[in-house]
């Protein structure tokens, strides 16, 4: 509706039955029914859409509609304006897809669906099987809290998953989605079915192991090597009084159990915390402080060897405002071909948190340019650079004389990322004469530019993660093609527009060897995704199990097989990569010559080129550390507390070196892929608009999809990557609020800032008060 304010200085007659007449009515009320007086002034203009104020002068009495108007020096009248309803949108042409019911617990699932071409989309629940389809022009109002009958609207956005609470073990739930265009009154559903909409299931709460769901192996349970010493943990929170309850599966019978704790700064365990009964399978701490990160480690000792589970634990931990800066180094390769995803990823990261230094390099620069440019970034700021994303195919460090997958043919000078990311340790190229290795590029002798060393120098300062899609000749995509698809996927993972499936998949084909190196993807899925989550998948040389399982969607997978270059048995190689979408976001993987990475159509690259997959690391030999992620850090995080893992002073166990007696070393892991990414996204608010103001600044937003926040909190963007300054105490509760000047708050040209929804995330870590991507806008 519009609204009018208007003062005319004119007599007028109008006709109303009777003769001359004048119009005035109260400020808000319909001209027939008002009652008015003599005034001189004129009323402001009515704040209430669907107003009109007329204010004529030099009047005369009279009636209108048979009010008696008398004589006065002007007049107002408010007249509604009713506006047509808008048009209605065209209905979307292809309806959502894929519902898939996953990440289950006691209480609640996740839902997520492949997007048909709706803008938006509403998502019901019910106990029934028959719904009603929502009727153009009427959107419903969502609440992803089960309200216990009947057809329920759990979700309304344009995002691609919801969590669902307050659910109840055994009962059977019907999901449909329907997508649509337009807003509220202009809103255009599409009806019809599609593939898995709807779908129905209930809750799958049997834990991995047990007589429901029971593991798998080439032989049985009880032999396989990573089973027997996998401790599988997790960790519920309560508040009034504050305690932590720690729960764990067991595949074995214990002997003993020793529980660990300290804060997430602490270099070491300490004293054991408490030691309970060895068949026990939880135990609560009752002496947990809120808004305190721990990390516990529960140590179980068996007839089949000693297992530790770890899991990062808190009870509503405070949001990261600022996540510290970022170096990205960018492939001029892709500068001016890949800008505007450049230009987003940058937005992306600075919403997140992070504070972005760019640095353009030729895609010839040496391994010493490359890290000379983040050196200079860390000596600038030691405090607050604390990662390295390397975009594209610039120069690869090589060190050692190693060979982790224990072939001799193989050993010599791997890629080592973790040089980019190890600020102040000595590293020599004049002692290491190791010339077998088939490979040209895994040779190492005295002053060819690769690295003597075997283990790490220090300990690595950065979070160092690289995605290099480069020399894959197996798919028909160009190289920036190819990272263009990444970038996008990237994007869409990190606003919500698609989401995972919330459950593992493990494909472990070496148990034949005897070491228990899927141990660390058993471990890992415990807090990450849940025991009763993980899809383990039977001992098989062929891979369209496995292919076919993950290209359904998962959070994380872990594959591992003999392999070569580009193949992993079992599991997949670079073309079936081509052939079939991997749709696993996380991923480890392990097998014989592919974690040398710096390869043609390398499998590990492949694979994140293939599908939703964003991460891929070469896991087991060592062990990965990923419990960390489910209480809201990155995988660059848990990528350099992995790398720190040395042998000297571990800090998790076990340590695995592998089966051939080749030494332990980290110096050879890296991670492939995005390391700013974190495992749980929240929706984010959009168009921000910044009003200033004489003493203040107005911040208005549209509200994020999700109806289970807390609201909101506005950031000043540091200048330069500075700092993020939060300018709110508590959340904002609507979509609007006013920040007073001064200090971080200026409307200079060129100041940004932004808005962030908070929401406290239940993991099975605990709840912590994550942050989504903000909404950013910049002063003219």
């Amino acid at each position: 509706m519009l609204v009018f304010a208007l003062a005319l200085g004119c007599q007028g007659a109008l006709d109303s039955g009777g003769g001359d007449t004048a119009w005035r009515g109260d400020l808000g009320s319909d001209a027939g029914q008002g009652d008015a007086s003599d005034r001189d002034d004129v009323v402001e203009g009515p704040t209430d859409v669907g107003e009109l104020d007329v204010a004529p002068a030099d009047t005369v009495g009279g009636d209108i509609g048979g009010a008696d108007i008398e004589d006065s020096d002007d007049v107002e009248v408010s007249i509604d304006v009713v506006e047509p309803p808008p048009p209605l949108a065209v209905a979307p042409s292809v309806q959502d897809s894929e519902i898939q019911l996953s990440g289950f617990t006691p209480t609640s699932m996740t839902l997520s669906w492949a997007r048909g071409n709706g803008a938006s989309r509403v998502v019901y629940v019910s106990t029934s099987e028959n719904f009603v389809a929502p009727a153009d022009r009427s959107v419903p109002v969502a609440n992803s809290t089960w309200n216990g009958a009947g057809q329920q609207a759990v979700y309304v956005g344009p995002g691609g998953g919801v969590t669902v609470s307050g659910l109840t073990a055994g009962v059977t739930y019907h999901v449909r989605a329907y997508g649509f265009n337009g807003r509220s009154s202009g809103a255009a559903f599409v009806s019809a079915n599609a593939t898995n909409n709807p779908t129905s299931g209930q809750l799958a709460l049997d834990a991995l192991g047990s007589a429901q769901n029971p593991l798998h192996d080439s032989a049985n349970t009880s032999n396989n090597p990573s089973t027997r010493v996998a401790l599988l943990l997790r960790a519920d929170v309560a508040t009034n009084p504050n305690q932590i309850t720690l729960r764990w599966t067991s595949f074995v019978t214990p002997t003993g159990l020793t529980i660990y704790r300290k804060e997430k700064s602490a270099t070491t365990w300490g004293e054991a915390l408490a030691s309970p009964a060895a068949t026990a399978t939880e135990w609560v701490d009752t002496t947990a402080v809120a808004n305190t990160y721990y990390e516990y480690r529960v140590s179980r000792a068996s007839g089949s060897g000693t297992a530790h589970g770890y899991v990062a634990a808190a009870i509503d931990l405070a949001p990261i405002d600022d996540r510290g800066k970022m170096v990205l180094l960018v492939d001029e390769t892709f500068a001016v071909a890949l800008s505007t995803e450049i230009a987003q990823l940058v937005d992306d990261l600075t919403a997140d948190g992070w504070g972005v230094v760019r640095v353009n390099l030729a895609r010839s620069a040496s391994v010493a340019s490359v890290r000379g440019a983040i050196k200079a970034a860390y000596d600038a700021d030691p405090e607050r650079v604390r990662s390295v994303y390397i975009l594209g195919h610039l120069a690869v460090a090589y060190s050692g004389n190693i060979a982790p997958d224990g072939h001799d043919d193989h050993r010599g000078a791997w890629p080592c990322d973790g040089y980019y990311g190890e600020m102040d340790g000595v590293w020599t190229d004049t002692s290491v004469n190791s010339s077998g290795a088939s490979r040209t590029q895994n040779r190492n002798t005295p002053g060819d530019g690769k690295f003597d060393q075997s283990s790490l120098p220090s300990d690595v300062e950065l979070q160092v993660g690289r995605v290099d899609l480069y020399d894959l000749p197996a798919f028909a995509q160009t190289e920036v093609e190819l990272m263009r698809n990444y970038l996008n996927k990237a994007h869409e993972f990190k606003h919500r527009i698609h989401v995972a499936p919330g459950r593992a998949v493990v494909q472990d084909n070496l148990q034949w060897v005897g070491n228990a190196l899927a141990e660390t993807s058993w471990r890992s899925f415990g807090p990450l995704t849940g025991a009763n989550n993980i899809v383990q998948l039977g001992y098989s040389h062929s891979s369209p199990g496995y292919a076919a399982t993950v290209n359904k969607g998962a959070l994380w997978s872990y594959g591992s097989g003999g392999g070569y270059y580009n193949s992993i048995d079992g599991v997949g190689n670079t073309t079936s990569f081509v052939q079939t979408a991997h749709n696993a976001i996380f991923n480890m993987t392990l097998g014989s010559y592919f974690g040398d990475w710096d390869s043609t159509n390398n499998v590990m690259r492949a694979m994140l080129a293939s599908g939703r997959a964003l991460t891929n690391t070469w896991a087991g030999i060592p062990s990965w550390f990923f419990h960390h992620m489910a209480l809201g850090d990155t995988i660059g995080y848990s990528t350099r507390m992995t790398q720190n893992n040395r042998q000297a002073a571990p800090l998790y166990l076990p340590q695995n070196g592998g089966w051939h007696g080749q030494g332990y070393t980290t110096i050879h892991l890296g991670l492939m892929g995005d390391p700013s990414l974190r495992m749980h996204y929240v929706e984010g608010p959009s168009a921000l608009v910044l009003t200033p103001g004489a003493t203040s600044l107005r911040f208005a937003w549209a509200p994020a999809a999700d109806d289970a926040i807390l609201g909101y909190h506005v950031y000043r963007v540091g200048d330069q990557g500075g700092p993020m300054t939060r300018l709110t105490t508590t959340p904002v509760l609507g979509t609007s609020t006013s920040v007073a000047l001064g200090g971080a708050v200026v409307t200079t040209s060129g100041a940004r800032y932004m808005v962030r929804t908070v929401k406290r995330t239940p993991s099975l870590s605990g709840t912590y008060q994550n942050l989504s991507l903000g909404a950013l806008a910049t002063i003219p």
